[in-house]
């Protein structure tokens, strides 16, 4: 039996946003906007001769200092297709709750074989949790 609200391949990263509120109520209590000057095309990484890209999004402080949760945003495509601007539709909604977003460019499966993508991620976790103090990102809430 599958749960309407579970059907569609957002449900992960929604999921994933629940959790990290807990439940919702400290999303709500911190509610932020979106702000300007979002960093893009940070290289991560490196590996098979390539930089290693992610974009982030960051919520607007309104003056609130305490580190923002991160939602970690892998796109679909199976490894083969697909890129991290598939989040761009959706970011405002994820920041305007209070969430940073980082959104993962990995080595598809044209371009390196499985686990490559696997140990890519591992490596944004790493980068995100390393430069966690610069963004004014929370490294322990990384969902």
């Amino acid at each position: 039996m599958t749960l309407p609200f579970l059907s569609s391949r957002w449900s992960a990263l929604w999921l994933a946003v629940v959790l990290l509120a807990g439940g919702g109520a400290h999303a709500r209590a911190n509610r932020v906007g979106p702000v300007s000057g979002n960093p893009r095309n940070l290289v991560y990484g490196r590996a098979g001769g390539q930089d290693l890209k992610l974009d982030l999004y960051l919520p607007e402080t309104g003056g609130d200092v305490r580190p923002r949760p991160v939602i970690l945003f892998l796109h679909g495509g199976g490894w083969k297709i697909g890129g991290k601007a598939e989040i761009d539709p959706y970011v405002s909604l994820i920041t305007t709750a209070g969430y940073a977003v980082a959104s993962v460019d990995y080595r598809l499966s044209d371009d390196a074989r499985f686990p490559a993508q696997i140990f890519d991620c591992k490596t944004a976790v790493r980068w995100v949790r390393a430069n966690a103090a610069r963004y004014g990102l929370n490294p322990a809430r990384i969902g």
